[in-house]
């Protein structure tokens, strides 16, 4: 769904036939000032950006799948009222901040030593890059040799310590220097159980919690699961599904410390046939979002977040920002599987 959105928003650019003209001393996407009537100049700090990977079952090898996924992703831009000329400033923008993250990729992929997910660190090292051919924020799993390299751009790195025995796993790598500066933080997984009817068995957000919810947001909670723990019980990760209104269904992340409640963005998506339309293959239920790494560089403390659903496994970071949760989408990657 969201490659088809993408596909879409960029043939509506190349459509377009608007000159780009900033009369009035804005910049058309976000209303501000710029100097002399000009656009300002996109810059993005990318700052050994941590990066997916997945390793294969019985390997030692872990793939890194190559895409970049702008910072226009992130932000609330009204996409159904762009005009040609927003369009066309968006896509420009984009290509510039993702040649420009190709490049720093190309020049420093040796230096990405290190593998962080729930099982602590890891030491790898570069093996081979493929930039030539496949598709980009692609993950092509059970492919081989040649038949990967058609399929998927990526990085590959070896785990020095062997093979892995867990089937597909994921983790972030990250430089040494990264690892040097960001203090890893203790994170437990909730570990997925079913009764015996089939029934998938979760940890809800406590009863008080929840009423403190619904009456911040003004929706009644439908079921909340809790997704990971950090430091214990120092900060505990919830997805929060709330009742169907109409066609349309509504969720959250939350984070739940000792500070209270810290809630993420309340998200939408269409009903269909009674089932709310997240992603593909999907019951009705939010994708899974996982806390697989989380780290404290002494100003910040970083959630390194993995959501996969049966098409897409997308990699980000949660902050609490002034109580609030701030989420940014560093990958966006849509899975093949042979």
């Amino acid at each position: 769904m969201r490659k088809m959105f993408y596909a879409l928003m960029a043939l509506m650019v190349l459509t377009s036939c608007g000159d780009k003209k900033n009369n009035n001393g804005t910049n058309p996407l976000t209303g501000e000032k710029t100097e002399n009537g000009t656009e300002a100049e996109s810059k993005v700090e990318f700052n050994d950006q941590p990066l997916l990977a997945i390793s294969e079952y019985e390997s030692p090898d872990w793939y890194v799948p190559v895409g970049y996924t702008p910072s226009s992703s992130n932000e609330n831009l009204d996409y159904e009222n762009f005009t040609e000329e927003q369009w066309k400033e968006l896509t420009e923008r984009n290509e510039k901040e993702t040649a420009a993250y190709y490049e720093l990729l190309k020049k420093n992929m040796e230096r990405y030593t290190v593998l962080r997910n729930l099982e602590g660190d890891k030491k790898v090292s570069f093996v081979a890059a493929n930039f030539d051919k496949g598709q980009e924020s692609t993950i092509a799993m059970g492919w081989q040799g040649a038949e990967r390299d058609e399929h998927m751009k990526y990085l590959r790195y070896r785990n020095e310590s062997g093979v892995n025995e867990n089937g597909w796993d994921m983790a972030i790598l990250v430089t040494e220097e990264y690892a040097k500066t960001h203090k890893p933080l203790k994170v437990e997984g909730v570990e997925t159980t079913y009764d015996e009817d089939g029934e998938e068995q979760v940890v809800p957000l406590p009863p008080y919690q929840v009423e403190e919810l619904e009456k911040i947001t003004g929706k009644k909670v439908k079921k909340s699961r809790l997704n990971s723990k950090i430091e214990e019980d120092m900060y505990q990760f919830y997805t929060v599904m709330f009742e169907n209104e109409g066609d349309k269904a509504y969720a959250m992340q939350v984070f739940l410390s000792r500070k209270g409640l810290h809630l993420g963005k309340m998200e939408t998506t269409d009903v269909d046939g009674g089932e709310a339309m997240w992603a593909v293959d999907m019951e009705g239920d939010y994708p899974y979002q996982n806390i697989i790494s989380a780290d404290d560089d002494g100003k910040n403390v970083t959630f390194w977040y993995i959501e996969s659903a049966p098409e897409h496994i997308d990699m980000g970071y949660f902050r609490i920002v002034n109580d609030e949760v701030e989420q940014h989408t560093y990958s966006s990657n849509y899975v093949w599987v042979n």
